[in-house]
């Protein structure tokens, strides 16, 4: 479990990032005593947040139907699901699906993430670099 506090005048913000990639956010005013570590920075606090892992869906919901696993991997444009943020559309790739379920693949400033997400999220894109947002 990795902890970040940032103080502010009237405020902690205490955001904690467990193993499960699942993260929690509270707010409570200070009790006049010291909170966490006084030495962790916003950045760190930055840093921890931009680990979350984003949301993906159980094995529950794949259905019957067996994962088709491709190689190579297809460009797709995929909606991704944060449980501290809003969805996003991302630049990935699809790894694997089915008839219910895409596996997704993208890349990050710290490395690959992936995810799996509803097939109805996910539609192909062309591989073009320059139709890639931020290249």
């Amino acid at each position: 479990m990795i902890v970040a506090t940032a103080m502010s005048t009237r405020r902690v913000i205490v955001a904690t990032a467990m193993s499960t990639g699942v993260a929690t956010v509270a707010a409570r005013p200070e009790e006049g005593r010291q909170v966490g570590s006084t030495k962790v920075s916003d950045e760190m606090l930055q840093l921890v947040l931009a680990n979350v892992a984003p949301c993906t869906l159980p094995s529950d919901a794949y259905g019957p139907v067996p994962m088709e696993w491709v190689s190579p991997r297809v460009p797709v444009w995929a909606w991704v699901s944060w449980p501290h943020r809003a969805a996003e559309r991302v630049a990935g790739w699809a790894t694997g699906w089915n008839d219910r379920v895409v596996a997704v693949a993208w890349e990050t400033d710290r490395g690959e993430r992936s995810t799996i997400v509803w097939r109805s999220a996910v539609s192909r894109r062309s591989a073009h670099p320059r139709e890639i947002p931020g290249r």
